[in-house]
């Protein structure tokens, strides 16, 4: 949380065209502000003179940056940033800081998530992997977790592709996966493959979701 004390005059004299816009800024010149940052997957995203996207672009700002809302009122919030420069920015581009970010919701190792398979993260931690859709599906619990890495173990597997390679011995307590929170749209995932209980051997160790293990995931709930 913090206090805007300070607004670019040039912009100040911008925005007392709109005699609403500038009483607003007035009305929350001292005010505490929801501490909030930028989420584009191009990496950045512009900061407007208007509230539409053929408005001249003040700046650019890069995802993971934080910002000053000063107005959520619309669609296209009134935000300030770091180096103090007002103007607009799209909602579907912010995000809320709460210093603990929720990592559930599905992810996805393309960062356009226009591939169905990937993983969903429900919010009692529970996960379940899509490694083909309508075919397979591992569900996973929570076995610990340890600052940014949080272990998974088998809950059972599902989808008639999924039934082909289930086993009983595959069930127990033995970690199969594991994420690791690299920042609020990026974790990694790593599969270990399943442990036969019986064997003592891990079984089905190769690449799930991509050609690549670990992999990185992007939040794809944008």
């Amino acid at each position: 949380m913090t206090t805007i004390k300070k607004i670019d005059e040039n912009v100040v004299i911008f925005f007392r065209q709109d005699k609403n816009i500038y009483n607003l800024i007035n009305e929350k010149l001292n005010r505490k502000i929801k501490k909030s940052f930028i989420y584009d997957s191009d990496g950045y995203t512009n900061l407007r003179r208007e509230k539409n996207t053929d408005s001249k672009i003040i700046t650019t700002i890069n995802t993971s940056e934080e910002i000053d809302i000063i107005d959520n009122t619309d669609k296209w919030f009134l935000v300030e940033t770091k180096e103090g420069k007002l103007g607009y920015v799209h909602n579907s581009r912010i995000r809320y800081k709460n210093g603990n970010e929720s990592i559930s919701g599905k992810w996805n190792a393309n960062s356009e998530c226009e591939n169905p398979i990937g993983i969903e993260i429900m919010k009692n931690e529970e996960l379940i992997i899509c490694v083909e859709p309508n075919q397979y599906y591992i569900h996973l619990s929570k076995v610990n977790s340890n600052d940014n890495i949080i272990s998974y173990r088998l809950k059972s597997i599902t989808g008639p592709v999924g039934e082909d390679v289930f086993s009983e011995a595959y069930i127990n307590d033995s970690t199969v996966v594991t994420l690791e929170r690299k920042d609020n749209f990026k974790i990694k995932l790593n599969w270990l493959g399943y442990y036969n209980k019986i064997n003592g051997e891990r079984q089905y160790s190769e690449a799930l979701i991509s050609n690549q293990n670990p992999v990185i995931l992007y939040k794809c709930d944008k």
